[in-house]
């Protein structure tokens, strides 16, 4: 399969501190490819990093074969990765419609002068954001609640809104962070279900979970983090047998179930 995003020798340090030490992944287009670890290791910094919104201390990353390293969050989206995050931002008081619009505006072209005046253009560019807005809305079996406040939406619900959003970025990179927080068993479930078909859309997807029962379930690959170290890459199996990622979640000694 070929490479979409390449991570070399990626390190971050916050003042004294190494929330990353020099990580290489490699994610292949098509896969679902989890990052795991204990709380602390480093995931969500990584998933920073990877869409800009922190710059690494040293390495580099190729993203479909081209440097985007230091490039800003917005061109990052535009260059198509998409983001959810570990703790829902959502425009609570916005409808669930406008919250995917916001997603979409960034694949738009209207200027300053077209938006004042409302030029025929603009009506024409407006009008096929909301089209769009409106086919994730319903990808993700949320037209139902179309038209209410996101803040009103149940917390699975918001999940989903937040991942319909990402979509609308037209993203071939799909970050999803912890996207089954908070969720119980049904609601993981039905999530997997989503996330399944948005791979198959053909969108790669980088999953960041805490939940091994799901990870173990729909990852093709998998990377674990310790203390900002990778200890380990490969699939379920490999993962579930790795002494050094068994002490890391379960103590010495221990076996998952």
């Amino acid at each position: 399969m070929e490479e979409i995003l390449k991570i070399n020798q990626i390190s971050k340090w916050f003042g004294g501190l190494a929330a990353l030490h020099e990580v290489d992944l490699t994610i292949k287009k098509g896969q679902i490819f989890a990052l795991i670890g204990p709380n602390g290791s480093g995931k969500t910094t990584l998933l920073n990093i990877i869409n800009g919104i922190y710059k690494p201390s040293s390495g580099d990353i190729l993203f479909q074969k081209e440097p985007i390293t230091d490039l800003p969050p917005h061109r990052i989206t535009i260059k198509g990765i998409g983001r959810t995050f570990q703790t829902i931002r959502l425009f609570p008081e916005m409808s669930v419609k406008d919250n995917v619009m916001v997603g979409r505006h960034c694949r738009t072209q209207a200027d300053v002068f077209k938006i004042i005046f409302k030029t025929k253009t603009m009506q024409k560019e407006e009008a096929a954001i909301e089209r769009r807005a409106l086919e994730e809305i319903q990808f993700l079996d949320l037209t139902a609640q179309a038209s209410n406040m996101a803040k009103n939406l149940p917390y699975g619900d918001q999940r989903l809104l937040e991942m319909a959003r990402a979509l609308a970025t037209d993203p071939v990179l799909l970050l999803l962070d912890e996207p089954a927080a908070g969720m119980n068993e049904v609601e993981t479930k039905v999530l997997m279900e989503y996330i399944e078909k948005i791979r198959s859309r053909g969108i790669t997807i980088l999953l960041v979970e805490h939940d091994m029962k799901m990870v173990m379930a729909i990852s093709d690959q998998i990377a674990v983090l310790n203390f900002g170290k990778k200890i380990a890459e490969g699939e379920k199996k490999a993962i579930q047998n790795n002494e050094e990622v068994i002490e890391a979640y379960l103590g010495k000694g221990m076996r998952f179930a």
